[in-house]
């Protein structure tokens, strides 16, 4: 990602922190108060490098500008600065997450004190269950040749894949899944599918 000077790099966060809390686009006169200790002019022709460059864009009824997706990115990735939560804060989160390993309950209560914490929305998803280490599988045979695959995460996430023209016996499913889960060894996914390639290419 291209790097930016300090005065572009200031000029840019000072954008986007008042463009989440307004919501309108800015403009140089409001930045030019803020400590910068440069004119407006100046203020104006970085605002112009910025967009130049990708980071800001300007609607087309306003003379202010607005972080792009770059913008925004480069906040995050460079200018945010991160504090290790208070030891308030930390008996807050051991007290509020629920000693259950149900997923959704933790995501539920994840979602809610984390919005709670920062005073914003919050969205907490999980990783997609190809990229997370597994416990085992479960191939179990049904009719018309098809198979359910009950995959167990080691996060206790458990989720079912149907599997269709899988013309295969309840044994053989069994030998399938104790190789699976041999090559599991708590690896995920993604890791086993690779193993599996790369046995196929000797």
């Amino acid at each position: 990602m291209e790097e930016l000077d300090v005065r572009q790099r200031e000029i840019l966060r000072l954008i986007v922190q008042a463009h989440i809390s307004t919501g309108d686009p800015v403009g140089s006169t409001t930045l030019a108060g803020r400590d910068l200790q440069v004119s407006s002019a100046t203020v104006r022709a970085v605002m112009a490098d910025l967009e130049e460059l990708g980071f800001l864009e300007k609607p087309h009824t306003s003379a202010g500008r607005v972080p792009t997706d770059r913008g925004y990115r480069y906040y995050v990735d460079t200018l945010v600065q991160l504090r290790p939560p208070s030891r308030p804060e930390r008996e807050l989160i051991e007290r509020s997450l629920p000693q259950t390993r149900d997923a959704d309950e933790t995501l539920r209560e994840t979602t809610r004190l984390l919005s709670s914490l920062t005073h914003h929305a919050a969205v907490v998803t999980l990783p997609g269950l190809s990229q997370v280490p597994l416990q085992r599988i479960e191939l179990v045979a049904l009719k018309d040749h098809r198979v359910l695959a009950i995959l167990v995460a080691r996060s206790g996430v458990v989720r079912n894949l149907l599997l269709v023209d899988v013309p295969s016996s309840a044994e053989e499913l069994s030998r399938a899944a104790g190789i699976l889960n041999e090559l599991l060894q708590e690896a995920s996914l993604e890791a086993v599918r690779e193993r599996l390639a790369a046995e196929l290419a000797r």
